[in-house]
């Protein structure tokens, strides 16, 4: 108990020096469970000064929930949250909390009750197998799981490694169930000195990471569930949440609240990147029949226009590099590791250049440098459409437009290779014809109807 109110009032310090507006504390699994919760609830207020709300199974279920639902694409199936008292196995259907079965299986649970041996021995694995087993009733949902937990997340770590991953985020890593299997075999057979001494185990995991795999392993087992998605955000942001949106906790859009945090984070204002969207979004439709890429593809690509200014207030003239580091750094939530690699090289080859995703192979598809360069040469005829129309009235913008598309024949866009771009400069001497729009079309449909009403960039 002592060791316990020391850890609280050196958080409970570390937290008030950031002077917060509010402190949230809670009890989870432990303090359910344990015969003298009350006595020490007592202890902290009085030595703290602090008030600890203990959740319920179903309540610590809910907030790690809300904490991967904003942070994922979770949709329809189910996810694990794994912590050191309690497993919770959720259903989630429409990405709304459905069922919720919270079970006494966390990883030091687990460890304690049925792993007493070190290494623990095949007769003790099989009880905790069956243990899981008997706790939890599959639904008839698709076999999508995602997980979170801090075991889950050194469990990551250590794959992480073993693939010499070229991603440092474990957020929305993907964990094959062979690669878990294999890794819990091997964590169950060894002692916790020798497990300390694997490359990514936690020092203070090291005793109870084994009964994680097997757990995970097992539930993974039994929804037939050939992978698991990794979220780094679970309890501690679903309360979080709680507090900042009150009753209405679940975002409405993932990506559009990440896109737009991470742009307010290095001072831009996405609202005035909406006419370069627009344009973006105009040439991909025109040369759709060229490229062959569909929907998902240009939301990529207007979610890539919306970033393309983030490294400018670090350096001006290396703002692209310092655009691809943040969007890889960043906290991009609700997108692939793929998704994250082709955006960034978005922001990073718009002006010039040819994406190069060879340190990316193990997480790219044999399409997608096609698809990068594209993408990339369409944001920067984009930028540069909006560059070469500065601020004046709409009447005097249709006219000038009128006169640059009639003083221009159409150039083809056929000769552009597969495998790189154009120059966005050279391609920005021609904006209405490069982007397929007609000088003979009445003027609302003669150049895209935002070009006229473009700011200065």
């Amino acid at each position: 108990m002592e060791r316990g109110l020391r850890a609280l009032a050196i958080m409970h310090q570390l937290a008030e020096a950031h002077a917060p507006a509010e402190i949230i504390a809670v009890g989870t699994e432990a303090l359910r469970r344990a015969p003298n919760a009350d006595d020490f609830l007592e202890r902290v207020r009085e030595r703290i000064g602090l008030r600890v709300r203990v959740l319920s199974g179903y309540e610590e279920a809910h907030a790690g929930y809300l904490g991967v639902i904003n942070s994922t694409t979770l949709t329809d199936g189910y996810l694990l949250d794994l912590g050191g008292g309690s497993l919770e196995l959720m259903t989630v259907e429409g990405r709304a909390l459905r069922e919720v079965q919270s079970v006494p299986l966390g990883a030091i649970y687990s460890r304690e009750t049925y792993l007493h041996a070190d290494p623990p021995l095949p007769r003790e694995i099989r009880a905790l197998r069956k243990a899981v087993q008997r706790s939890f009733v599959p639904g008839n949902l698709p076999p999508v799981l995602f997980a979170t937990g801090g075991a889950v997340r050194n469990l990551a770590r250590i794959i992480r490694i073993r693939r010499r991953y070229p991603l440092g985020r474990l957020h929305g890593l993907e964990i094959t169930r062979k690669e878990l299997r294999r890794l819990a075999r091997e964590l169950a057979a060894v002692p916790t000195e020798a497990r300390r001494r694997i490359p990514g185990v936690g020092s203070n995991r090291a005793d109870l990471l084994h009964a994680a795999a097997i757990v995970i392993d097992e539930v993974m087992e039994l929804l037939g569930a050939p992978s698991l998605v990794v979220s780094g955000q679970g309890l501690r942001e679903g309360l979080a949440w709680q507090a900042i949106r009150g009753e209405s906790p679940v975002l409405p859009d993932v990506r559009a609240a990440s896109i737009a945090g991470l742009a307010l984070a290095n001072g831009v204002d996405i609202a005035s990147a909406e006419p370069t969207v627009e344009a973006a979004d105009r040439i991909f439709e025109v040369t759709r029949a060229l490229h062959g890429l569909g929907d998902t593809d240009r939301a990529l690509l207007r979610d890539g226009v919306r970033l393309a200014g983030i490294g400018t207030h670090i350096d001006y003239y290396n703002r692209d590099r310092h655009a691809e580091y943040l969007v890889h750094s960043g906290d991009l939530h609700g997108y692939s590791h793929r998704e994250v690699v082709l955006l960034a090289a978005l922001v990073r080859w718009a002006d010039s250049g040819t994406p190069d995703l060879a340190p990316y192979r193990a997480i790219t598809n044999g399409d997608d440098v096609r698809r990068a360069a594209i993408l990339a040469a369409v944001l920067g005829l984009a930028r540069a459409i909006r560059r070469r129309s500065p601020p004046r009235s709409a009447a005097s913008a249709s006219t000038s437009a009128a006169r640059r598309c009639a003083s221009t024949s159409r150039p083809t866009l056929r000769s552009m290779p597969s495998s790189t771009k154009s120059s966005a400069s050279a391609a920005a001497s021609r904006p209405c014809s490069a982007a397929g729009w007609s000088p003979a079309a009445p003027p609302s449909s003669s150049c895209p109807p935002s070009a006229a009403a473009l700011p200065a960039g």
